[in-house]
């Protein structure tokens, strides 16, 4: 189907990535070898969460293809909804076309869900 779109999950720092697992992620947005990537911006820290973005945002070829992901229930992160409102906000700000969510557990369905439903996902004008 010429309409599927190829993505990958990657490693948020770079080029340690590159480096230590083998994710060159940003040739292979340049490349075209991926449509978008989501790396995972797992953190507690809305400072390192807005600047990996928007560092990520810079590369070339990155524009309107990084879909940052946001550790709701992560290992390396544990955010309220409040904290998950911020991250969507500081994605936006950077000028991400979107946001990536992980994981759908118990807290994401039942304390963030309810919070995002009144209207913080909506497309924004």
């Amino acid at each position: 189907d010429p309409r599927a779109q190829v993505s990958a999950a990657v490693f948020r720092r770079y080029p340690s990535c590159r480096d230590n697992v083998g994710q060159d992620w940003p040739v292979w947005l340049k490349e075209g070898i991926v449509d978008f990537v989501c790396p995972m911006n797992y953190t507690e820290d809305d400072e390192i969460f807005a600047w990996e973005t928007r560092e990520q945002l810079s590369f070339p070829g990155a524009a309107n293809r990084i879909f940052p992901g946001i550790g709701v229930s992560s290992g390396e992160s544990q955010l309220r909804a409040e904290q998950v409102l911020r991250q969507i906000n500081l994605a936006r700000q950077a000028g991400a076309p979107g946001y990536v969510f992980f994981d759908l557990s118990p807290v994401f369905r039942d304390d963030v869900l309810p919070v995002l439903r009144l209207g913080a996902t909506g497309k924004v004008p």
